[in-house]
This record gives C-alpha cells, sequence and structure tokens, in this order.
C-alpha cells in the first residue's frame, strides 16, 4: 500500500487510524514525516508497516476512503 500523505494533516488522520497519534508527536519523528536519524526512520517506518500488516489491504481501504487519506494499493506486473 502506498500513502499518499503528504500534508501533516493527513499524516496525523492515518496515524490515528494506527494508533500512533502519540507517538509522531516526538520531536524525533518530525510530526510523523520521517525521522531525525536514520534509525528514528528507520523505527516509525518499521512500526508503520507492522500495524499495516495486522489488517487486510480491504480493510485499510476502507478505513482510509472513510477517513479520506489518500492510498493507492501497490500492484505487481501481474495484476
Amino acid at each position: 500500500m502506498q500513502l499518499g500523505c503528504v500534508h501533516v494533516n493527513f499524516i496525523a488522520i492515518a496515524a490515528g487510524l494506527f494508533g500512533i497519534g502519540e507517538l509522531i508527536k516526538e520531536p524525533r519523528f518530525d510530526k510523523g514525516r520521517s525521522g531525525k536519524t536514520p534509525e528514528d526512520d528507520r523505527e516509525l517506518r518499521s512500526t508503520i508497516t507492522s500495524i499495516i500488516k495486522t489488517k487486510p489491504l480491504a480493510v485499510w481501504a476502507d478505513e482510509f476512503e472513510t477517513a479520506d487519506v489518500p492510498f493507492a494499493p501497490c500492484r505487481d506486473s501481474e495484476e
């Protein structure tokens, strides 16, 4: 899944859906844009990846559509 959360508002909405709204408020995560260090960035990406894996794409798609979070499913060439 590709998230199109370019603006802070979209990031905050997605973070709320992921249950990490408080986490991205930490200064080291720059309001969810990325980590201040490569280690912080890996931690944030790993956290989001782990959360996304907890539900099927169809469930996330429904939640993102309902919350108006820009996203697109990733497809391989056969799809």
